[in-house]
C-alpha cells in the first residue's frame, strides 16, 4: 500500500541520501570529530567488514541502518577495537556502503522499493510511512511494527 505523496521521506534516516552522505562530504570534512572518527576507524578497517553491512542489507533492505550498532559490534569482535567510541561511526559505515558500487546500488534499489510504502496501524487504523518508523522501534522488533508511532509512544 502506498500514500500518494512520499516527498516527506526522501531524506529520511534509512535512505542513502541521509545527512547528504551520498555527496561524499564526510570523507572531506575537516571537522575535528569527523577527522578523529575517520582516523580511528581507518586504522582497523578492512574491506572485508563490508560483509557485515551486506548481511543486514540482505536481511532488512533499506532498514539496515537501524542496525549500525550491531554492525559495529561485529567489527569490534573481529578487530578488538571499539569503533562505537568514535563519534560518527554511523556516518563512516554509511559512507563506506555508499563508496562500494554494489552496496550503493542495492541500498538505492531497496530505498526506491520502500518509498511511499505505509503500514496501517492495527490499533487506530492510521497510515504511517514505513520510512518514518524510528530505528529503535524497527530494531527492537527486527521488522516493521504493527502500530503507528503515535500508538506506540502514547
Amino acid at each position: 500500500m502506498t500514500l500518494e505523496s512520499h516527498s516527506i521521506v526522501t531524506l529520511g534516516y534509512y535512505g542513502p541520501e541521509f545527512a547528504r552522505l551520498h555527496t561524499g562530504w564526510f570523507w572531506q570534512s575537516m571537522d575535528e570529530a569527523h577527522v578523529r572518527t575517520r582516523r580511528l576507524i581507518n586504522e582497523i578497517w578492512s574491506e572485508a567488514y563490508l560483509y557485515f553491512i551486506d548481511r543486514y542489507l540482505d536481511e532488512h533492505g533499506v532498514f539496515w541502518t537501524a542496525f549500525h550498532e550491531y554492525i559495529a559490534e561485529d567489527i569490534e569482535v573481529d578487530s578488538g577495537f571499539d569503533i562505537q567510541g568514535a563519534d560518527y561511526y554511523e556516518y563512516y559505515l554509511a559512507s563506506k556502503a555508499l563508496d562500494d558500487q554494489r552496496l550503493r546500488a542495492r541500498w538505492y534499489a531497496a530505498y526506491e522499493m520502500e518509498l511511499g510504502m505505509v503500514l496501517i496501524c492495527e490499533e487506530c487504523g492510521k497510515a504511517q510511512h514505513t520510512l518514518m518508523v524510528r530505528p529503535a522501534v524497527y530494531r527492537r522488533g527486527r521488522g516493521l511494527p504493527s502500530k503507528c508511532s503515535d500508538c506506540i509512544f502514547k
